[in-house]
C-alpha cells in the first residue's frame, strides 16, 4: 500500500483485481472517500447501489440495471475488448485509518457497499505477426495454450483472434456463472463437485485457474503428501543438513511439489486452450504437471510471479523488460518481448540439434571405420593402410573441417513441419544408427577388399614404378602377391614373402639396390625407402578420405529424404569447405610424399578413376539405406537396452534433480508468492505437447496503450 499526504493507494495485482485509491478531501460529503475500478465481473459482487446518469441520484443497484451492465460486458467482451467497472464509496475517517484491516465478515472496505459509475472497455490490438507466430506454433506441433488473469470472456476472444480457439468456438456458450465468478468455487454452498465432474466429463478449452486448480486437488508434497503450503519439508539441501544438524537426525528429503490428482490433470489439460484469471501457482502447477507427463516445458514471463514456472520449466524465456528475479530464474531473455521470438528460436534450436546430429552421424562413421580398419589390417598384414601421420590428417580435414561445414549449416522455415523431438529420444536415432553402421560396413568391405586384393586388378601407369616392378620382378622372379608387373605391387609386408630369394642365374648388376637383399622381404624396406610408400597404400589412402568426404553430402538429411542438395546453395561455407578438402586432399597425394607418408610422384590418373569410383559408391548405398526400414528392428533393440539402463539411472537422476535444488539452480520459494501487480492481468502462452510447451505474456502478444479506451457505458 502506498501512503502520501492525503490519500493511501492499493495498487492492482492479481489476486485483488482491482486498484483502490482513498483520498481526504474537506469537499467530500465525509470528507473521506475510496476510489477503485477493477474486473467488470465483480460489480454484482461488490456495489450495492449505482450513480443515476441523468439525476445523479444514488439508486440501489436492480435488475433491470444488472442486466444492461451484463449486456455491457457481453458486448465488449464479443468485441475483445476488456472490461473495467469503476465505482466509489463516500467512508469515515476511522474507516479510511482502518483501510487495511478486513472487519468482522473477513471483507475490506472496499468490496462491498460500492456505488457504481460506469463501466469501460479497453482493448489491446496485437502485435504484428502473433496471428502468423501462432499458425507456425501449430504446423511446428506446438499445441498453444493461453494462461492469463484477465477474464474469461476477454481471454477467449484475444485467443480466437489470434487463432489459438478455432473459429467454431462460440463465446457466449462459454460464459457460465462458475467462469464468470471463480469464487463460487469456494463457497460452501455451492456444489463444486458436481460442476468438476461435468467438467471433467467433456473437458472444457477454456476455463479459470480457480476452477482448474480445484479440479486436480491443488499440490502436495511428494514426500510427506501434506499440501504445498502446509508441508514442513526443507526446500534445500542446505537447508535439509542445517536442521538435522540442529535436531542431531538425519537429513529430511528435500521438498518436491507434484499435482494432488493427476488423473483429473491429464483429462482437464487434454482440450485446454484457454486458462482464464490465474494465478502464478496455477501457472506452476500446468507447468508441473505437464512436465510430469513427460511433456518438455517452455515458460516465458516477465514478473517476479513468473519465477516459480520459469525455474521449474526446461527452458525459461524471461522478457527484456522484466524483473530481475524473472531474468535470473530463466534460461534465456528475449530483447524484444515478441511472441513471434519464440518462432525463431524454435527454428534455431531445431536447426542446431539436427546440425550436431548430422555432424554425429559424419564423424561417428569416420572413426569407426578408421579404427576397425586400422586393426583388422594391422591383424592380417602387419601394415595399416592408415599411417600415424594420416590419421592426424584425417583428423584435421573431418573433425575441424567437417564440423565447420555441417554444423553451420543456415536455419530454414520448413524446420517447422516436423514434429518436436520426444524427450526420452536419443541425439543418435534409429535412422542415424542405421545410416552410421550400413554406411561403415560397406566402407570397411571395400577397403579390406583393396587392401587384399587392389594389386590383382589395378594397373600401374607411372613408369618409374613400371620400371621398378620389371626389376623386381627379373631379380626375384616374381612380385609380391604375385602379381602382374603391369599392376600395382603390393603395400603390405606380409605379401613380401622372405622365402621368394634373389634369382641365381641373373646378372646382379642389374638388380641395382636389391643386389644385396637375399630375399623379397628384405626388398620390402628398401623399396618403402625410395618410394615414400606404395601406390597400393595410398589408393586405400585416398578413396578411404574421398569416401568420407562423398558421405559428408550424405550426412547433410537425417530424415531419409532422398535430396541431398535439398538448400545446398543457401549456405556457401558447406561447398567451400567440401571442395577445399578434395582440393587439399589431392595436392597431398600428388605433393605430400614426405609430409603424409604417400607414394613418391602422387597417383596416376586411372588410380584417380578408382578412387572417385568407389568413393561414389557411398551415394548407392545411401539410397538404399533410405529404402531399408532397418530402423524398426534398431529401435527394438535400443528399446530392450534402455529399458534397463532407465530403471537403473532413475534413482541417480532423482538425486541430480534433488542437488540442483539444493544448490539453489533456478529455485523460487513458491510457498511466499506475491502478488504485488507484476504481471497481473496478462496473458501468457504456453506452448506443449507430448515434446513441448511455451508461456508468454500479454505485453509480448499485444500493444498496450492506457487511452485504447474504445467506449464506456454508465450502467
Amino acid at each position: 500500500m502506498k501512503e502520501e499526504g492525503k490519500y493511501k493507494q492499493f495498487p492492482f495485482d492479481s489476486k485483488r483485481k482491482r486498484m483502490t485509491t482513498f483520498i481526504i478531501n474537506d469537499q467530500f460529503k465525509t470528507g473521506y472517500k475510496l476510489f477503485t475500478k477493477g474486473g467488470a465481473e465483480n460489480i454484482t459482487v461488490y456495489c450495492s447501489k449505482y450513480m443515476d446518469p441523468d439525476s445523479g441520484e444514488i439508486k440501489p443497484l436492480n435488475d433491470i440495471i444488472l442486466s444492461r451492465i451484463k449486456e455491457s460486458i457481453e458486448e465488449f467482451n464479443k468485441n475483445k475488448l476488456r472490461s473495467l467497472y469503476v465505482a466509489y464509496k463516500d467512508i469515515t475517517k476511522d474507516e479510511y485509518l482502518k483501510c487495511d484491516e478486513p472487519d468482522l465478515n473477513n471483507k475490506l472496505i472496499d468490496q462491498y457497499d460500492l456505488v457504481f459509475l460506469a463501466i469501460f472497455g479497453i482493448k489491446d490490438s496485437l502485435r504484428d505477426g502473433v496471428i502468423e507466430a501462432v499458425k507456425k506454433c501449430k504446423e511446428a506441433s506446438v499445441n498453444v495454450i493461453m494462461v492469463t488473469g484477465d477474464n474469461i470472456m476477454t481471454a477467449t476472444s484475444i485467443a480466437k483472434e489470434c487463432g489459438i480457439l478455432g473459429n467454431d468456438i462460440d463465446l457466449m456458450n462459454l460464459n457460465n456463472k462458475i467462469e464468470e465468478n471463480p469464487e463460487l468455487m469456494n463457497n460452501n454452498n455451492f456444489s463444486k463437485d458436481k460442476y468438476i465432474q461435468e467438467l471433467l466429463s467433456s473437458p472444457p478449452q477454456a476455463i479459470t485457474g480457480n476452477s482448474f486448480y480445484n479440479i486436480i486437488e491443488g499440490l502436495i508434497c511428494e514426500e510427506c503428501e501434506i499440501d504445498t503450503n502446509l508441508c514442513k519439508c526443507p526446500k534445500t539441501e542446505a537447508e535439509a543438513k542445517q536442521i538435522a544438524k540442529e535436531t542431531n537426525t538425519d537429513p529430511k528429503p528435500i521438498k518436491k511439489d507434484k499435482i494432488k490428482n493427476i488423473d483429473n490433470f491429464k483429462k482437464i489439460i487434454s482440450n485446454l486452450k484457454v486458462m482464464a484469471r490465474s494465478q502464478p501457482m496455477h501457472k506452476y502447477a500446468l507447468v508441473l504437471g505437464l512436465k510430469s507427463l513427460g511433456h518438455v516445458v517452455a515458460v516465458t514471463g516477465d514478473g517476479t510471479n513468473d519465477a516459480p514456472a520459469l525455474s521449474k520449466s526446461d527452458v525459461g524465456f524471461a522478457m527484456f523488460s522484466g524483473t530481475d528475479i524473472a531474468k535470473e530464474a530463466s534460461d534465456i531473455v528475449i530483447i524484444d518481448n515478441n511472441f513471434s521470438s519464440i518462432i525463431t528460436a524454435i527454428i534455431y534450436g531445431r536447426n542446431i540439434y539436427d546440425n550436431i546430429r548430422k555432424f554425429l552421424q559424419f564423424q561417428l562413421t569416420v572413426n569407426f571405420v578408421a579404427c576397425i580398419i586400422v586393426f583388422v589390417c594391422a591383424c592380417i598384414g602387419n601394415d595399416t593402410p592408415l599411417t600415424p601421420i594420416q590419421m592426424l590428417w584425417v583428423n584435421l580435414i573431418m573433425d575441424s573441417l567437417g564440423s565447420l561445414a555441417l554444423a553451420t549449416e543456415p536455419p530454414y522455415e520448413e524446420l517447422l513441419q516436423r514434429k518436436p523431438t520426444k524427450r526420452n529420444e536419443s541425439i543418435i536415432n534409429s535412422k542415424m544408427w542405421k545410416h552410421i553402421i550400413i554406411q561403415s560396413l560397406v566402407e570397411i568391405a571395400i577397403l579390406l577388399i583393396l587392401y587384399l586384393l587392389a594389386p590383382k586388378f589395378i594397373e600401374e601407369k607411372d613408369l618409374i614404378r613400371l620400371a621398378e616392378n620389371e626389376v623386381i620382378h627379373y631379380c626375384y622372379g616374381t612380385l609380391p602377391g604375385n602379381t602382374d608387373v603391369k599392376n600395382i605391387i603390393y603395400g603390405t609386408q606380409s605379401n613380401w614373402d622372405n622365402n621368394i630369394r634373389i634369382s641365381k642365374n641373373i646378372d646382379i648388376e642389374e638388380c641395382g639396390g636389391f643386389s644385396n637383399r637375399i630375399n623379397l622381404n628384405l626388398a620390402y624396406q628398401l623399396y618403402q625407402n625410395a618410394n615414400g610408400a606404395s601406390t597400393h597404400m595410398t589408393i586405400i589412402f585416398n578413396i578411404f578420405v574421398f569416401y568420407t568426404l562423398f558421405n559428408q553430402f550424405n550426412c547433410r538429411v537425417i530424415d531419409d529424404s532422398f535430396n541431398i542438395f535439398i538448400r545446398f546453395g543457401r549456405s556457401l561455407l558447406f561447398p567451400l569447405i567440401c571442395f577445399f578438402e578434395m582440393g587439399l586432399q589431392a595436392v597431398m597425394v600428388e605433393f605430400g610424399n614426405e609430409a603424409l607418408h604417400v607414394v613418391e610422384r602422387g597417383l596416376s590418373w586411372n588410380h584417380w578413376l578408382y578412387t572417385l569410383g568407389f568413393s561414389f559408391i557411398t551415394f548407392i548405398i545411401s539410397i538404399i539405406c533410405k529404402m531399408i526400414p532397418l530402423e524398426i528392428f534398431i529401435d527394438k533393440i535400443i528399446e530392450r537396452f534402455s529399458k534397463d539402463e532407465e530403471e537403473s539411472n532413475k534413482e541417480e537422476k532423482e538425486d541430480k534433480k534433488s542437488d540442483k535444488k539444493g544448490k539453489g539452480d533456478k529455485e523460487v520459494d513458491i510457498d511466499n508468492l506475491s502478488n504485488n501487480g507484476e504481471g497481473g492481468g496478462s496473458l501468457d502462452f504456453l506452448r506443449g505437447n507430448n515434446n513441448g510447451i511455451f508461456i508468454y505474456k500479454k505485453n509480448e502478444l499485444i500493444n498496450e496503450n492506457p487511452n485504447d479506451i474504445i467506449t464506456s457505458k454508465n450502467q
